[in-house]
């Protein structure tokens, strides 16, 4: 992996499975990192495996429903180590986290249908929105979305989360176009069924 030695990497979702996982790769390659996510306590043991790395870890509590925590999220992370290099929109879900939220048509309330749509995609754009004006004053940067194999093709059962990953399929793409001018990479990673826990 390329050394990321002097980055700043902002993980959302970072308190388990690919979201720790990543955070330790960018630990390894050097980066210093802010972490985000709900669960402190599986936050912090990210943020204890990071630093023995020998790198900076700081953590944040992020409801990546919520506005204002978002953006506070980035406000921190500018404050506390001076820049953001890199984003990673990794916080998001399904069922696991979204009642309701592995149902078809008939079956998807409002309130699900909501919540995928804050957790997935409205949390992502106010991250990358926020952070891109950082980078953009900064001369460059990365924002890597974790979107889904489900954004590229459905499954009946998952309608919503679908919709979402396919909102932030497109949305990568415009804002890719839109920051490309800046020195600012936009990209999606669309993995598969992933083993999380870790």
């Amino acid at each position: 992996m390329t050394s990321l030695s002097g980055k700043v990497a902002v993980i959302t979702g970072a308190s388990r499975g690919t979201g720790r996982m990543t955070a330790i790769a960018f630990a390894g390659a050097g980066a210093d990192l802010l972490l985000a996510a709900r669960n402190i306590e599986e936050l912090n043991e990210t943020a204890e495996q990071a630093r023995s790395f020998g790198i900076r870890a700081e953590t944040c509590f992020t409801d990546m429903t919520d506005a204002a925590s978002v953006e506070a999220m980035i406000a921190s992370a500018d404050a506390l180590l001076g820049r953001i290099d890199i984003l990673v929109n990794n916080a998001g879900g399904a069922g696991a986290y979204v009642e309701g939220g592995t149902a078809g048509l008939l079956d998807t309330s409002n309130e699900a249908w909501d919540t995928l749509f804050a957790l997935n995609v409205r949390g992502p754009f106010i991250a990358a929105r926020e952070a891109a004006k950082i980078m953009k004053r900064q001369g460059g940067g990365s924002i890597i979305n974790i979107g889904s194999v489900h954004g590229h093709f459905t499954r009946a059962s998952y309608q919503g989360y679908s919709a979402s990953k396919a909102a932030i399929r497109e949305l990568t793409t415009m804002w890719a176009v839109e920051l490309g001018q800046y020195g600012i990479r936009v990209n999606e990673i669309a993995p598969g069924i992933i083993m999380a826990g870790l």
